[in-house]
């Protein structure tokens, strides 16, 4: 909203260190991913793009965010508790993202993804069915293999997993074209808002619970129903507004024109 002008700027970047203090208080590496994901979608892909949004403006202001959100830990450094939490969300960072294989939760989630994915192949068709304890090698008290999609596979198998690719084929698809359509509505922006948080709520289920997850989930499906409708009344009045311009060109045919 701030690179489409929609939002004051002192607001805007006030909103922007908020965001980036609960950012780093959070200290969740998928969050971070999930950001970075998010950013280089407002880039490239095309339908998330405004016609008339001059590029320039738009890497400006994501820079200067990132800029801020990057500035906020070296804030936090001129305070013992900051210094040591900072360092603590630094190398779980760097042993996430940069050396997964000294990483304990890495390779935690890689056994699971790889025990889930046994499951599947044993009953793809239908899957395991719930009620089975998830129990596997070196780790029995976690019942989950902190991956939604593959949760799904392997709990409902195909009969399960396809069709919630089709929902969200069903929300991302219309949700993208109506972005491109009616570029030219001011309140486009809370439409490409939405889709960028259900995309972030994706990538985070691909590291973590989300649909597992009863207060997730209910944010997760209340922004899919949201959007949906959203993509309804913008097309609706795009309509409305056509029908009023061809409505407005036929009154002014000269009279005895054919």
């Amino acid at each position: 909203m701030l690179a489409n002008r929609r939002l004051r700027p002192h607001v805007g970047w006030i909103l922007v260190g908020v965001f980036s203090i609960g950012l780093l208080l959070a200290n969740s590496r998928s969050l971070f991913v999930s950001l970075a994901i998010v950013v280089l979608l407002v880039l490239f892909v095309p339908r998330m793009r405004r016609r008339k949004l001059r590029s320039a403006r738009q890497v400006t202001t994501l820079v200067t965010a990132a800029t801020l959100i990057c500035l906020f830990p070296f804030l936090l450094l001129h305070l013992q508790a900051g210094r040591d939490f900072t360092m603590r969300a630094a190398d779980n960072f760097a042993s996430g993202i940069l050396h997964t294989s000294d990483d304990p939760y890495w390779q935690f989630r890689q056994m699971a993804w790889k025990e889930a994915w046994k499951r599947f192949e044993e009953c793809p068709s239908a899957g395991e069915g719930f009620g089975v304890p998830f129990n596997f090698d070196i780790w029995d008290n976690d019942p989950r293999p902190h991956n939604t999609f593959l949760t799904v596979l392997y709990k409902m198998g195909l009969a399960g997993f396809l069709p919630l690719l089709t929902l969200l084929a069903v929300f991302f698809w219309p949700g993208l074209r109506a972005v491109q359509r009616n570029s030219t509505n001011r309140r486009v922006h809370f439409l490409q808002i939405l889709i960028l948080a259900q995309v972030s709520f994706c990538v985070w289920g691909g590291a973590d619970a989300l649909l597992e997850s009863p207060f997730l989930a209910s944010l997760f499906w209340a922004g899919m129903g949201t959007g949906l409708r959203m993509v309804e009344k913008f097309d609706f009045e795009r309509a409305i507004g056509t029908l009023a311009s061809s409505n407005v060109g036929w009154h002014r045919i000269p009279e005895g024109a054919t």
